[in-house]
């Protein structure tokens, strides 16, 4: 409606003043104030007199001059709101969030922005006629309603919380909801909330990936073996993972606060590393050093440094990792250890296979003399001398190939308590007069298939170790006999096959062992004796060979009451024992024969013996010097070979090369191989393959006539091919 101006109402009360008798007409005026509209009706009454004529004309200039101000101010107000709401406008549409006003009754959006658009993929048209739970995730129905409750139908407040939306495509964005209820936009209209939307998608995560990150860490930082400590500026510890704790024997609340120095034998070094370390010099970021763990044991450590920053690349402490060493440092020393007996075991069988041949003849030679001398020949007895002194040497070239490992295991058949009795004399030599020794053996044969060298070397280490647990002296027992292993033994000895065995026990009275020793007593490199006193390969070595034979050993023992060594080894009931020597002697000569041996041997000491030896036996022998001398004699000769003795190890052709470049030519050829030592040639992992004959130097005419014999009468079988 159109509306009058004070100067209009001015104008009309001066007509009336003028002397107008009667007006009939009326002034209606609307305005606007405190809120609100107002309409007021103003009216005329007639007057003749001057006086009320005056005052009237007062009034309507007063009133005229009172509504003129009002209106001024009237339109002020408008424009200021017309500036407000152009401007609400503006950061309504242009908002960086999504805007929206929404009826707090129906949850109808009114109004939303370009931004609210994108978040939710709707159009404004769309929108309007879409409540707020049309787009909000199902799961937050619940708590919607309650935010509802709780702000929404207040007549004023703001809220604040967050919630999934669906976007029109099906899509979840995670927003924050920040609200205010400002009344209704028009008078007589709805309640209205001013909505803010802010999508926290991407935040949340960046957040979560921030938080899975975080406890990546700490999940790696408590289970890491590696002990891990943050350390600040001045060296004190701030934080250490479960590792450290269980590295150092601690709790975090005692680690924390200590300086990294505290437990160092020396700490003063390390103090001066740190400081050079936090003024970002360069420095090493490893240290190598020892810790003291609670009151004396001491650990060697590694420790990797990194600096720790803050955002302006400063250093403000480091983060340490810490490796316990101490065993490393251990095996590193056994490895050298074990290296350096490697050596000496490389050297032993090389000098072993030199000996072995100057023996060869020594022993071969003073045999037949011995065999061929009357017991009244002047010179019998220094015959015999030699005989002896050579055998002696020979056991001890023998024992220094087992040292180095260089000795193949030739099983053969033995009667246990032989193998024993045939080490009193030298146990009784090696182990000190305060040990008195006793060797209750059984009184029946205890037959089994072992290489006996090997065996002798078993119970001299057993007989050395129990000398050492008794440096007061007291009594060692090497017993033997019969044992069947039954089902009850199995029962609580889980790997034992049931049967007959041969036991063989060596019992001492000496320090004995706790349980942590037994435990680990036939470990590689574990040893309780002190340092350089043993090199803890021993009991491992006999482990080892005792499991070869197919056998079990057991330890039983308690601190200061002694130890016993169980070793069991599978019987051979229907065999009978090898041979002695003696034996051998009176019957040598059923194993003579008359087929064509080929010698192949590159001393020509060894070879002269060999071929003499078995000419003596009847044999027809083609003597050579190397394996291609051989080849171009064989060419030449009519008949062909029944047998080939070789050496093993040969400069230009091994034996076993040289075998099989005959055997193409003669497929009937039987091999026997001699050696002072095998390199591997005829052996896999120490033991002889299958069908393998070896003569071991140096050796006697017994000792050649069985094998070649043996070799001769025997079937072919894939080892010999």
């Amino acid at each position: 409606m159109k509306h009058k101006t004070g100067y209009a109402i001015l104008a009309w009360f001066l007509l009336l003043g003028a002397g107008l008798w009667l007006i009939h007409a009326f002034l209606h005026w609307r305005f606007f104030y405190g809120g609100k509209f107002w309409d007021v009706l103003l009216f005329s009454v007639p007057a003749h007199d001057m006086v009320v004529r005056l005052i009237l004309v007062l009034v309507a200039l007063a009133m005229g001059w009172a509504f003129a101000i009002i209106q001024s101010r009237y339109r002020r107000m408008v424009d200021d709101l017309q500036r407000s709401e152009k401007m609400f406008r503006g950061v309504f549409d242009n908002s960086p969030s999504g805007m929206a006003l929404v009826d707090t009754k129906t949850q109808r959006f009114l109004r939303v922005n370009s931004r609210m658009e994108a978040i939710l993929g709707y159009s404004s048209d769309e929108l309007t006629r879409m409540t707020v739970m049309d787009v909000t995730h199902p799961e937050d129905w619940k708590e919607e309603a309650s935010h509802i409750r709780e702000h929404l139908e207040k007549v004023s407040g703001r809220y604040e919380f967050q919630k999934r939306y669906i976007r029109k495509d099906g899509r979840e964005r995670w927003v924050q909801v920040t609200g205010e209820i400002i009344g209704p936009i028009q008078p007589g209209g709805p309640r209205t909330a001013l909505v803010l939307v802010a999508d926290v998608t991407e935040n949340l995560k960046v957040l979560e990936r921030l938080k899975l990150s975080e406890r990546r860490f700490r999940s790696m930082a408590e289970t890491v073996p590696l002990g891990i400590q943050e350390i600040d500026r001045q060296g004190r510890i701030e934080w250490v993972n479960p590792a450290y704790c269980r590295m150092f024997q601690c709790t975090p609340e005692e680690a924390v606060g200590t300086f990294i120095w505290d437990h160092l034998p020396d700490p003063e070094p390390l103090r001066q590393l740190y400081a050079l370390l936090m003024k970002d010099a360069p420095i090493p970021m490893e240290w190598i050093g020892q810790n003291v763990v609670g009151e004396s044991t001491v650990i060697d450590v590694r420790v990797y440094w990194d600096y720790r920053r803050d955002e302006d690349y400063r250093v403000t402490g480091a983060v340490a990792v810490i490796a316990d060493v101490t065993a490393e440092k251990r095996t590193d020393f056994h490895l050298r250890q074990a290296r350096r007996m490697e050596a000496v075991g490389r050297l032993a069988g090389g000098v072993a296979h030199d000996l072995n041949n100057l023996l060869t003849p020594i022993l071969g030679y003073s045999g037949l003399m011995r065999d061929h001398c009357d017991e009244k020949v002047k010179h019998q007895e220094a015959v015999e001398a030699i005989y002896q002194a050579g055998i002696r040497a020979r056991d001890l070239v023998r024992r220094l190939l087992a040292f180095g490992r260089r000795q193949a295991m030739e099983f053969t058949v033995h009667d246990l308590n032989d193998v024993v009795r045939g080490m009193e004399n030298l146990l009784r030599r090696i182990i000190r007069e305060n040990v008195a020794i006793r060797f209750p053996l059984s009184d029946k044969p205890l037959t089994i298939n072992a290489d006996c060298v090997q065996l002798e070397q078993v119970l001299t280490n057993l007989a050395i170790n129990a000398q050492d647990a008794m440096p007061e002296g007291g009594e060692l027992t090497i017993e033997t006999r019969r044992m069947i292993l039954d089902e009850c033994y199995i029962s609580s000895h889980q790997v034992v096959k049931a049967g007959p065995y041969a036991l063989m026990a060596v019992t001492d009275t000496g320090c004995g062992m706790d349980e942590e020793t037994r435990e680990r007593v036939f470990d590689p490199f574990f040893t309780t004796k002190t340092n350089g006193a043993g090199t803890g390969l021993g009991l491992a070595t006999i482990y080892g060979v005792v499991k070869q034979h197919g056998g079990y050993i057991w330890v039983y023992s308690e601190p200061g009451r002694g130890s016993t060594f169980k070793l069991y080894f599978p019987l051979k009931e229907d065999v009978s024992p090898a041979m002695t020597a003696e034996k051998k002697r009176s019957t040598h000569k059923q194993f003579s024969g008359n087929e064509q041996v080929l010698v192949v041997e590159d001393d020509p000491m060894v070879r002269r013996l060999a071929a003499g030896m078995l000419r003596q036996l009847g044999y027809r022998v083609t003597s050579s010097g190397s394996g291609k001398d051989c080849l171009d004699k064989c060419e030449k000769i009519d008949c062909s070979p029944d047998l080939l003795l070789t050496d093993v190890v040969m400069p230009g052709m091994t034996g076993r090369e040289l075998f099989n470049a005959l055997k193409q030519r003669f497929p009937d050829l039987k091999v026997v191989y001699m050696s002072g030592y095998t390199d591997n040639v005829i052996v896999h992992q120490g033991i002889l393959d299958t069908g393998t004959v070896l003569l071991q130097k140096p050796f006697s005419i017994y000792d050649l006539a069985e094998r070649i014999r043996t070799a001769l009468d025997k079937k072919a079988t894939p080892g010999n091919q």
